[in-house]
C-alpha cells in the first residue's frame, strides 16, 4: 500500500474509534469519513463494509483477550481461569462501545470466519471453558456462545458494582450442579 493510502487508513481507524466510541457500532460511516478528513469512497476502498471496519477497530482488544486466554489456560485452577477471563471480557466490552455488537455477530461472506472478532474470542473462551469442564468444575452442557451472550449482556449494565455482582451470579451458575432445564 502506498504511503498516502496507509495514512488514510490510519486516519480512518482513528476517526472510527472516536465515532464508534461515541455512537456505537451503528455509527455513521459518512461521519467517520468526515472526521478522518477523507471522502466516503476512500473509506469504502479501505473498509468495504461496516463489518470490516468494526473488525479492524476491535482487533487489538480481541487479540489481547486471546493472549490472556492462552496464559490462563495453563493455570492450576481452570474454573478460576475461566472466571478471570470472563471478568476481563466483561470489563473490556463495557468500556468499548460497539464491541458487544461485534462479538455477537457471526462472520459474513466477505470476512474469513477465523479472523472475525467473534471467532477469535469464541476460540479463546472455548479453550478455557473446555479445560474447566474437563476438570469437573463447570457443567458439561454450557456452551461458549451462551457465555459470550451472557457476558456481553452483563457488560451493558452501567454500574460496575452491579455488573460485577451479576457476573458473579453467572459464574456461580456454571458450577457442576443439575440445571432447572435438565429436570
Amino acid at each position: 500500500m502506498r504511503a498516502d493510502g496507509q495514512r488514510s487508513r490510519a486516519r480512518l481507524l482513528t476517526a472510527a474509534e472516536q465515532v464508534v466510541a461515541r455512537d456505537g457500532a451503528s455509527a455513521s460511516l459518512e461521519e467517520i469519513a468526515r472526521v478522518a478528513g477523507v471522502g466516503s469512497a476512500t473509506l469504502h476502498r479501505h473498509f468495504p463494509t461496516r463489518w470490516v471496519l468494526l473488525q479492524a477497530i476491535f482487533q487489538e482488544r480481541v487479540e489481547g483477550l486471546a493472549a490472556l486466554a492462552d496464559t490462563l489456560v495453563h493455570g492450576d485452577e481452570p474454573d478460576a481461569s475461566l472466571a478471570k477471563w470472563l471478568a476481563e471480557l466483561a470489563s473490556i466490552t463495557a468500556g468499548t462501545s460497539g464491541l458487544a455488537d461485534t462479538l455477537l455477530a457471526q462472520a459474513t461472506p466477505t470476512a474469513p470466519a477465523d479472523t472475525t472478532c467473534h471467532q477469535v474470542v469464541t476460540q479463546a473462551g472455548e479453550r478455557l471453558l473446555s479445560a474447566a469442564q474437563a476438570s469437573g468444575h463447570v457443567r458439561p452442557d454450557v456452551q461458549i456462545d451462551e457465555l459470550l451472550t451472557l457476558v456481553t449482556a452483563i457488560s451493558a449494565i452501567p454500574d460496575p458494582t452491579s455488573r460485577s455482582r451479576m457476573l458473579a451470579v453467572v459464574i456461580a451458575g456454571l458450577g457442576n450442579t443439575p440445571s432447572i432445564a435438565s429436570s
